[in-house]
């Protein structure tokens, strides 16, 4: 490789660390000789992706002088136009405008969108994995913010045959923060003072499975939260979270939530009154008193970051029979899938509360005066609750429904909508999609759930799928 070029790929290796070694680019390398039979296994045996780049790059240094325009030519073929530009920056201009062409081309051909609303041109940039993100704006050469897309959801939940796993598989996921409208970037970077800052490490994401109980406790075990929590695993892992599971105490202390930007807890357990959560032993814990594990003065880690609870139990016995809906005129109860017993039979046990396939499981001061503290510098300091989003399943007093086998109303409703939105909503928003879903379901007795969210985020926290820690 000529010398020349060799140095462009080292004094630029910490950007193009961020390619996608995928199939198609290995074999357009493969075809022209650039890669041998054994340079690709060294490759493909890396699970990383981050890994899987670096074993090629340093390959890659040691081919032909063809080596270089063949790389050049092969992230043109497969999307990755934003590095070919940083190994040829001179040949920037007149590729994107080749690719602007080409799009323009081939526009009728884009996907059309299910909005009822406005219609706008479509500007496409690469993604790094899943689908392609088509940002709308009225000028196709004017960059705007992506504006949240009104996704059509299903009239019935769960939707018979959906495929939670192939919806995360296809989750829509953001292209290059280099193709990114400047509003995006800013709230990206933490240049917008009305987002969170997602720049470099997302965080962890911890899910708690309270599924078999001790025999002294008297619950019973909770059927199908194993699917709850296995997609919900793979669903903040493709968010670009790390999944990890701690006991909570121990969790708040590590040093590790200084380098990230959020947090994120799912706890899947029998409830009770009052927003309590059972222990597998029988023990019980309050919502309350998790979240204060978490705040902004005991976790000092997390202190001014988003923090997200997703809590998927009962808080009571008492079963939604529903009420007339006056704002749609059909009033037509949907009917979902046999989430409870053709007859409505059902008997209760101690404390009841999350029920699947009929059976009733046992469940899931003074103002100041100036708002001034000792100490404390108020220009930099945040409210010590602030900052926290609880995501409940259903609300006070009320049951859960969870099918056995597939898992709950609430949880598929969590992956379906993140999967489809999170590219370009934020959190909030997305959980009162979450909520319109899973209030659509009836079980087969005509009972019903409604999902509850309780907030003290100061900013809009956006999730930015298919950005990992590489962009930092």
């Amino acid at each position: 490789m000529d010398p020349n070029h060799k140095k462009i790929l080292i004094k630029n290796r910490v950007a193009l660390i961020d390619l996608d070694v995928n199939e198609e680019f290995i074999g357009n390398l493969k075809a022209n000789g650039v890669l041998s039979r054994n340079m690709v296994e060294d490759i493909e045996v890396e699970q990383r992706r981050s890994r899987k780049a670096g074993v090629f790059l340093d390959i890659l240094e040691r081919r032909g002088e063809n080596a270089f325009d063949e790389f050049y030519e092969a992230l043109i073929k497969t999307e990755q136009g934003h590095l070919a530009d940083i190994l040829k920056p001179d040949m920037a201009a007149s590729r994107k405008s080749e690719q602007l062409a080409r799009i323009a081309g081939n526009k009728s051909a884009l996907p059309q969108s299910n909005s009822t609303g406005r219609h706008f041109q479509s500007s496409t940039v690469q993604s790094m994995n899943g689908q392609h993100i088509h940002y709308p704006s009225e000028d196709f050469n004017v960059r705007s913010s992506i504006p949240v897309e009104d996704e059509e959801l299903p009239s019935e939940w769960p939707p018979k045959n959906w495929d939670p796993y192939k919806e995360i598989e296809q989750m829509k996921v953001m292209g290059h923060p280099s193709d990114w409208p400047t509003k995006v970037h800013d709230r990206f970077v933490g240049n917008s003072k009305e987002c969170y800052a997602m720049k470099g490490r997302k965080g962890r994401a911890v899910i708690i499975n309270n599924q078999n109980f001790d025999d002294t406790s008297t619950l019973t075990n909770r059927s199908g939260s194993e699917q709850d929590a296995e997609i919900l695993s793979k669903l903040f892992t493709k968010l670009g979270y790390d999944d990890m599971q701690k006991y909570l105490n121990n969790e708040a202390k590590q040093d590790y939530h200084n380098y990230c930007c959020s947090f994120v807890c799912a706890i899947l357990s029998h409830g009770g009154e009052g927003n309590t959560i059972y222990g597998v032993d029988g023990d019980t814990m309050s919502v309350k008193d998790i979240t204060l594990i978490f705040n902004n003065q005991n976790c000092e880690y997390l202190s001014g970051k988003p923090k997200i609870f997703i809590i998927q139990a009962c808080q009571g016995n008492t079963k939604d029979t529903g009420a007339l809906d006056r704002s749609d005129s059909s009033n037509n109860i949907l009917e979902s899938l046999s989430l409870d017993t053709t007859d409505g039979s059902i008997s209760p046990l101690k404390g009841g509360c999350e029920s699947s396939h009929g059976r009733y499981y046992v469940p899931d001061g003074e103002d100041s005066v100036d708002g001034s503290y000792p100490g404390l510098d108020r220009c930099d300091s945040v409210p010590t609750d602030s900052d926290i989003l609880v995501a409940n399943s259903t609300t006070e007093g009320k049951t859960s429904w969870r099918v056995g086998g597939r898992g709950s109303w609430f949880i598929q409703a969590v992956v379906y909508v993140f999967a489809k939105m999170a590219h370009n909503t934020d959190i909030s928003k997305l959980f009162v999609k979450v909520n319109g879903l899973v209030s659509s379901a009836t079980t087969k007795t005509n009972f019903k759930q409604a999902s509850k969210v309780e907030n003290t985020l100061r900013k809009d926290l956006y999730l930015y799928p298919g950005i990992g820690e590489s962009y930092c």
